[in-house]
């Protein structure tokens, strides 16, 4: 059943009329995360932060907001095909252009989200004001455990990338220069024959897909283990070495589901036994995020663009009142009176800061810490010049120090540091020839 327009009013009335909407199209949801509208339904998880442990909270949010389309969707009797999944790292992509990085990753990110089914893969950076990004699309992946494992797989490979650029042991031969587009390059999955040109020294063989894989995950291990908790690092271990199966080692379902695709190579006849099961999504979980947790009580609560009783309770803040506009990295809000002046809250930035500040503060506390925050964080300033709080490290928690002086309360949200790890020494000379002399049976 297309989920056309009627559907999309049926899903906001699911909503009290203290939901979120972002735009004609668009929702804020309860789970910190979003529903989008173009033709069919896509959620849209709030950033996750990539850091140690990130790719369970990252798989916890997809969870949910996927969950709570679902729900709506079984409630009524409609049925959703999983079509495609949008992966997306932002801000660290460094100076290394999408050709690049795909002409020496395409494989094992091409074994981690292709289906048998697939035509391929695109590729794309788009540079923004928060940053570059790196969006990669594959298809709809189930399995949570691959997801988390690709999580960790493709944050670890991109943060790391530039630091390595010039010393990758291999790449793809004969890629289409600056493609955006690459065909599916895992047709026969970790089995697949790849022609790859040794880097150092010089020369190309035939290699399979799982070679390549697994040489690439031994060369970002350091990094790997460094965002990975031992479980999410075993876990991936065990996708690149067999030990679990990813889509494409699924032969016998796809061929099962192979005469339901269409002529044109992107579609599938509908058929319910490749629906998505409401029963994978009947967990509760808690949010993962402080940010995402923040997202969905503003959106769960009575903020939005109508006129509100500014003594309605429940409310984080006095100062919120009316939600204008809610981007993932800024609110912004209609001006509103107070204490019979006219305050102008243009802009609150650093939505993840301030989440994480509330966090660690406890919860009678959150509305008047929110007040001290929103103070010192808006501006009305419509390029969003940084807010005048002091951003300082140390060692990775997060302290709000308050003094009796008001003027100096100070805020402090530290920052790890990752990615950029150089790899030295790696043996490509000596894994190669460990390939070479595998024989048939070892695959």
């Amino acid at each position: 059943v297309r989920f056309d327009e009627s559907y999309w009013n049926q899903l906001l009335q699911k909503y009290p009329h203290n939901f979120f909407k972002r735009a004609s199209t668009a929702i804020r949801t309860k789970s910190g995360s979003a529903i989008y509208l173009d033709g069919d339904p896509e959620v849209n998880t709030h950033p996750v932060r990539v850091e140690p442990g990130f790719a369970q909270k990252a798989a916890d949010s997809l969870y949910l907001a996927r969950k709570e389309l679902v729900d709506f969707v079984s409630s009524d009797d409609l049925r959703l095909i999983g079509y495609s999944m949008h992966w997306n790292i932002s801000d660290v992509v460094g100076q290394a252009t999408v050709h690049e990085i795909m002409e020496t990753l395409a494989v094992p990110y091409s074994l981690f989200v292709l289906n048998p089914l697939s035509c391929g893969i695109n590729i794309r950076r788009k540079d923004e004001d928060s940053g570059a990004r790196i969006e990669l699309l594959g298809d709809h992946i189930e399995d949570e455990d691959q997801i988390r494992a690709f999580l960790l797989f493709y944050a670890a490979s991109i943060i790391n990338f530039d630091a390595n650029a010039w010393d990758m042991p291999m790449k793809i031969s004969n890629i289409l220069s600056n493609a955006s587009c690459y065909p599916n390059l895992v047709q026969d999955g970790r089995y697949s024959k790849i022609e790859v040109d040794i880097l150092r020294p010089s020369h190309r063989i035939t290699i399979t897909a799982q070679d390549y894989l697994e040489i690439y995950f031994e060369f970002f291990r350091e990094g790997i283990e460094q965002l990975g908790t031992p479980d999410e690092v075993k876990n991936l271990e065990d996708f690149v070495y067999g030990r679990k199966k990813l889509e494409v080692d699924k032969k016998e379902k796809y061929e099962f589901i192979k005469p339901l695709k269409k002529i044109s190579n992107r579609k599938l006849i509908f058929d319910p036994s490749i629906c998505i099961d409401p029963a994978n999504y009947s967990e509760d979980r808690e949010i993962p995020t402080p940010m995402g947790r923040f997202l969905g009580r503003i959106a769960n609560t009575h903020y939005n663009k109508e006129r509100v009783n500014i003594k309605t309770a429940g409310r984080i803040s006095k100062r919120l009142v009316r939600v204008e506009n809610m981007e993932w990295n800024y609110i912004e809000f209609k001006s509103v009176v107070w204490n019979y002046k006219s305050i102008f809250i243009e802009y609150i930035k650093n939505i993840d800061f301030v989440a994480e500040v509330l966090s660690e503060t406890p919860t009678e506390l959150h509305g008047e810490v929110l007040e001290k925050l929103i103070k010192a964080l808006m501006t009305d300033d419509p390029e969003l010049t940084e807010p005048p709080v002091e951003l300082v490290e140390i060692n990775g928690t997060l302290v709000y120090i308050e003094s009796k002086d008001q003027s100096n309360h100070a805020y402090y949200r530290v920052y790890r540091k990752i990615g950029n790890i150089k790899v030295e020494n790696f043996d490509i000379k000596g894994r190669i020839q460990r390939i070479m002399n595998r024989t048939a049976r070892d695959y």
